[in-house]
């Protein structure tokens, strides 16, 4: 669809960007996924795989966080994150998008750097990649999931301040993505399984995000900064459950209504036989 449309998802050309048809005015349209779908299929892919490698072909390990939760499991100590059981267990919940956020955050890959670097635990040596993959995914996260314009760090609002910041971070992120390589060294964005679609994924969304900064922020002045929340599918899912909560209070209403009807029509029965 997205070829008809007259952009790209191919590597590697990715370009998520195509002309509004229907405009005289050379409004462009942008791809923009959700980034917290994609966190979630980062996770399952991460987690599947068990091994992936680096750029610079060091190996990103998922069994560095399932000793990471048996050690704090064993000394009753967490190390400044949220990982669980069901964080390792985590097809139980594969749904909830805070269960992989907690897993590809910063607090686990400073964990990670600290059982490493500091505690010299052998279980956790060479897990310097992982601790940059999952930095990288955690960072690229809230950029793409920013929402409060009092945010700081890289959950902050994209504004022409601190531009050199974000757009520098996520070019950073995005040649990063493409050099990430399965187990057998093949290119993970080369994948024509959804592991590919991930990546290919992250970096239409980023390329998408940087567009539309400089389209309504730079070029035309309409927006003062951009909050990449707003183009997320929440709202839809958000205003759809609530339609939904309202049809089921109805038809619990409903329901109680005629039942009470039916005892009223039949107290009366009963009055009239007697």
């Amino acid at each position: 669809m997205a070829t008809e449309l007259g952009a790209s998802l191919n590597m590697p050309n990715v370009n998520p960007i195509f002309p509004h048809r229907s405009s005289e005015n050379n409004i462009s349209v942008c791809i923009v996924l959700d980034a917290c779908h994609m966190l979630k299929l980062m996770r399952n892919a991460f987690a599947e795989k068990g091994l992936l490698l680096s750029p610079s072909v060091d190996e990103i390990k998922w069994d560095y966080v399932k000793n990471l939760q048996a050690l704090q499991t064993t000394e009753g100590l967490k190390a400044g994150n949220k990982l669980h059981e069901c964080h390792v267990l985590w097809q139980k919940q594969k749904m909830k998008v805070k269960i992989a956020a907690q897993i590809l955050s910063s607090s686990v890959a400073d964990a990670l750097e600290f059982c490493d670097r500091n505690l010299k635990l052998p279980e956790f040596s060479d897990c310097t990649a992982t601790v940059e993959f999952i930095r990288v995914i955690d960072r690229l996260f809230d950029v793409l999931n920013s929402r409060n314009p009092l945010a700081k760090g890289y959950t902050c609002l994209l504004k022409i301040e601190n531009e050199t910041k974000w757009r520098g971070f996520l070019m950073h992120a995005v040649d990063y993505l493409k050099g990430v390589k399965l187990q057998n060294g093949r290119l993970m964005c080369g994948s024509m399984r959804k592991t590919g679609i991930i990546i290919i994924g992250f970096i239409a969304t980023a390329t998408s995000v940087m567009h539309i900064f400089d389209c309504l922020v730079k070029q035309h002045h309409m927006l003062r900064y951009v909050l990449c929340y707003k183009f997320s599918q929440d709202h839809l899912e958000l205003f759809f459950s609530i339609i939904i909560i309202i049809i089921i209070i109805y038809c619990i209403t409903q329901t109680n209504i005629m039942q009470q009807y039916t005892k009223y029509r039949y107290m009366q029965m009963v009055q009239a036989k007697s």
